[in-house]
């Protein structure tokens, strides 16, 4: 149809760019493994110059936390959240490449916390813990839909499932997932 339409061969424009996607993703895992040898993440917060009677507790932990909901967005790669982090609102866009997110590895804060992921062409991979009050909306245009032990795909598949509980828990999570040509897998650990 597009072929005959618009004089372009889809299925063509639709292999390369699979293959430039893949050729980026090559080039960062090597930036990354050499960026990991070198250091170059470690941050190193120098407080020690201020004196300590000027900062309370209070000032020093507000410095490191954040007021307003994070938002990150790349085109193309991947965004990566498997090691200990804070969890708090978030919106995560990325167009082409995968999204990596490790709740077992999180420190949840209580009430309801909101994760927006949403892709374009790609992967959205969300590991829970067994006891996290989560619930889930995971829909893809075209691809496949797995959330805990419910699977779907073809076209436009989506899955809402909310774990029991989940109002009356202290410290819940809720994740909206979508993605446009690709895979979204909620999985439990």
């Amino acid at each position: 149809m597009f072929d005959f339409l618009f004089s372009i061969n889809f299925f063509s424009l639709f292999i390369a760019g699979i293959a430039i996607y893949f050729g980026i993703r090559l080039i960062r895992s090597n930036k990354n493994d050499k960026a990991e040898k070198e250091n170059i993440y470690e941050t190193n917060w120098d407080l020690d110059d201020i004196e300590e009677e000027e900062l309370k507790e209070e000032e020093k932990s507000s410095l490191l936390k954040y007021d307003s909901p994070i938002v990150r967005r790349s085109i193309i790669g991947e965004i990566d959240y498997r090691e200990a982090f804070e969890l708090q609102d978030m919106t995560i866009w990325n167009g082409i490449g995968e999204v990596r997110l490790d709740l077992s590895r999180a420190i949840i804060p209580e009430g309801e916390t909101v994760v927006i992921v949403q892709g374009l062409i790609g992967e959205i991979q969300i590991y829970i813990p067994d006891d996290l009050a989560v619930s889930v909306q995971a829909s893809s245009l075209l691809g496949e839909v797995t959330v805990l032990h419910e699977r779907h795909s073809g076209i436009n598949p989506h899955l809402s499932i909310t774990t029991i509980g989940y109002k009356e828990s202290t410290r819940r999570v809720k994740l909206v997932l979508s993605v446009s040509i690709g895979e979204v897998k909620v999985r439990s650990l």
